[in-house]
């Protein structure tokens, strides 16, 4: 009978917390923020593109430097050594470290001549802009631009905080994707 009682009082204490939080939550309005998406990759399938024909797909941004930690995770482990492979010297390894985006997108139309452009901003550069482009020629279906700040570039200057990233086709942007703070 002691132990029906004691049951039914705690029932009914978290019943009339329950209340009482519903009560809270409805009288209150909290200001929820969007949970932030992981930096190393992201992606933008359902991203606009000024071609229909041109889809950007993923992201993918690899920062390989002295203060990267994998955290005991195999495949982020992995994907240091990729970036590092056949770098023996310290010299070799130093000329590798840098920031890496690879960035696949895709000509869904007639195979044609594409130009790629990664335009960025680093940590101690401001609102200096510097570019990269890459030329794909002849391409229909799936495609992979990488472009990689390294070396001296990315010592003197830090990491890439800011980017855009646009394909184009004969001088006309066919296709575009920056960054949050581009």
């Amino acid at each position: 009978m002691l132990r029906n009682s004691f049951a039914l009082i705690i029932i009914a204490f978290f019943l009339a917390l329950a209340q009482a939080e519903e009560k809270i939550a409805s009288a209150t309005s909290v200001e929820t923020k969007e949970e932030a998406r992981p930096a190393v990759e992201t992606d933008f399938k359902k991203a606009p593109s000024i071609d229909p024909n041109i889809k950007i797909t993923k992201i993918h941004e690899f920062r390989n430097d002295e203060h990267y930690n994998p955290g005991g995770n195999p495949a982020l482990e992995f994907e240091q050594l990729y970036w590092n492979h056949g770098a023996i010297l310290g010299d070799e390894i130093e000329s590798r470290r840098g920031h890496y985006f690879v960035i696949s997108w895709a000509n869904k139309g007639p195979a044609a001549n594409f130009t790629t452009r990664f335009e960025y901003r680093q940590v101690k550069t401001k609102d200096v802009v510097r570019v990269l482009t890459m030329d794909h020629s002849n391409v229909k279906g799936a495609s992979r631009s990488t472009f990689a700040v390294l070396g001296d570039a990315y010592r003197a200057y830090g990491p890439v905080v800011s980017w855009r990233f646009t394909v184009l086709q004969g001088g006309k942007v066919v296709g575009e994707e920056k960054s949050f703070i581009w």
